[in-house]
Parts: C-alpha cells; structure tokens; sequence
C-alpha cells in the first residue's frame, strides 16, 4: 500500500533520495530490523542519503535554471559570432579619407589616409 500511495501523490526529492539509498543497501524482511544484517543496511543507507544530500547541497541547480542558462550562453555566443564578424568586415572595406577623399583601406577606427593625417593639426 505505501507504494502505491507513492505513485498517486508526488514524491519529494527526499523521498526519493531515500528510494536510492533502499535501493542499493536494501534491508531483508523476513529478519527483524535488530539484526545485525538490516543494522548494517540502515547504516549504509543513512550515510549513502546523507552523503547524496551534502554532494546535491553543494552545486544543486534546478533543471530548468540550468537550461535557462544553457539557453541564454548559446545566444550570447551567437550574439558575439556575429558581433565578431560585423566588426571585422569594418576592417574589409574600403573608404575615402574624410579630407581628401583618396581610398584607403579602414585599418582602424582612423577615416584619414595617411598624408591627411601627417599634414592635419589638431
């Protein structure tokens, strides 16, 4: 009955940490819960639960905020790619120097050709 009562309501994290640990340390049934067999079961199953809890403790996201942040890193990596390619197309074009109107090829920021640039005081 105390399994199916688990499968119609929902279970907490801990019930289901606690499912582990009974899982890998189960105790036998037809022995009494004094005997050393089942003693040793309940130990190991407290500590494998006890250890899980500090282990999920330490770094524990919930899902959905980690795929939010999975999402939101592939976008701004998308975002900065094309940010990247749009900045160094800057650098592919070719410009007339804002003076004398001679083409040259965009290096920087600078919109003078290098005469203009000599020969110009601030």
């Amino acid at each position: 009955m105390l399994t199916t009562l688990k499968a119609e309501t929902a279970m907490t994290p801990s019930d289901k940490l606690r499912e582990i640990a009974v899982k890998f340390f189960p105790t036998e049934e037809k022995l009494s819960n004094n005997s050393l067999y089942n003693q040793l079961q309940q130990s190991s199953q407290d500590k494998l639960l006890s250890d899980l809890t500090a282990l999920i403790s330490e770094n524990y996201v919930e899902k959905a905020k980690y795929d939010e942040a999975v999402r939101q890193r592939d976008e701004l990596k998308e975002a900065l790619a094309e940010q990247k390619r749009l900045y160094f197309n800057l650098f592919d074009e070719e410009i007339r120097c804002m003076y004398c109107e001679a083409e040259i090829s965009r290096g920087s920021a600078i919109i003078l050709c290098k005469e203009c640039a000599e020969n110009t005081e601030l």
